[in-house]
């Protein structure tokens, strides 16, 4: 029958005393924490609004910002493609079309970046935007065939705070990059 009742025997399984004030007080102790706040404001103001982005509106935003800096540091005409199913970034120097991926991640609770979507075969040079909570975006650029090496089937890239996947990729800061490569 549905509407029979069974009596649940519910010994140790309940705290004495335990009320609607108590959960209220934890619940309050719980939102408090700060590991339940990656992004604050107390931390960095930029890191939080960018926190609060979808994950694409914050994709096209790094992608614009990547190519004004480029343009900005070298005076080479840079395109964002904003096309779906080609690179972020056109580069043209030197009668050559270089391509540029961007990707972006925020950290997660187990101190983790995971840029997802990753494919070597769309660009010659891999732009990691890592959202950090307390200095803001940190910019690390890779060539292809070093993304090819380290990412995984699912077509991520995983990153600790310091150090990506496998710790031996070789990065450089987008400064540096632009010295080295334009």
């Amino acid at each position: 029958m549905l509407t029979a009742t069974k009596k649940v025997n519910v010994k140790n399984r309940t705290l004495e005393g335990f009320n609607e004030a108590d959960m209220e007080w934890g619940l309050e102790q719980f939102e408090s924490t700060p590991s339940t706040a990656l992004y604050s404001d107390d931390k960095n103001k930029t890191s939080r609004k960018l926190s609060e982005l979808t994950r694409n509106d914050r994709g096209s935003l790094f992608e614009y910002n990547v190519a004004k800096k480029i343009q900005r540091y070298t005076g080479i005409d840079c395109d964002v493609t904003n096309n779906v199913g080609s690179c972020d970034i056109k580069m043209y120097y030197k009668r050559r079309k270089i391509r540029i991926e961007v990707k972006s991640a925020l950290i997660t609770q187990n101190g983790q970046y995971l840029f997802q979507g990753v494919q070597p075969e769309k660009a010659e040079f891999f732009v990691f935007v890592r959202i950090d909570p307390r200095h803001g975006p940190l910019y690390d650029v890779a060539t292809s065939s070093e993304v090819r090496y380290y990412v995984t089937e699912t077509n991520s890239i995983s990153c600790q705070r310091t150090r990506f996947y496998k710790g031996e990729m070789v990065l450089k800061t987008l400064s540096d990059w632009i010295q080295a490569y334009v």
